[in-house]
């Protein structure tokens, strides 16, 4: 059960560096690369504090978290075109 969690985080922060190296191509600047990737780990930590008051991680959870993972990068993507 211990290699699969890891699997799973390790698949979070390869999306996480995918979300990033494709911002920056797209908006040409840093900033707004990092302030995607700031929104994404808040989120997370929210979501694993509910997690862990209510239920347990298991593989239903982990489908969730990326979801949120997928749903917050598109977010904080349309909040950056928006100020623009």
């Amino acid at each position: 059960m211990q290699e699969s969690g890891g699997f799973a985080t390790t698949l979070m922060f390869a999306g996480d560096h995918r979300v990033s190296r494709t911002s920056r191509r797209k908006f040409n600047s840093l900033r707004d690369p990092i302030v995607i990737l700031v929104s994404v780990p808040m989120a997370l930590f929210g979501a694993l504090i509910f997690v862990n008051l209510i239920s347990s991680l298991n593989i239903y959870t982990q489908v969730g978290l990326v979801t949120l993972m997928g749903l917050i990068s598109k977010h904080g993507i349309l909040m950056v075109q928006f100020r623009e």
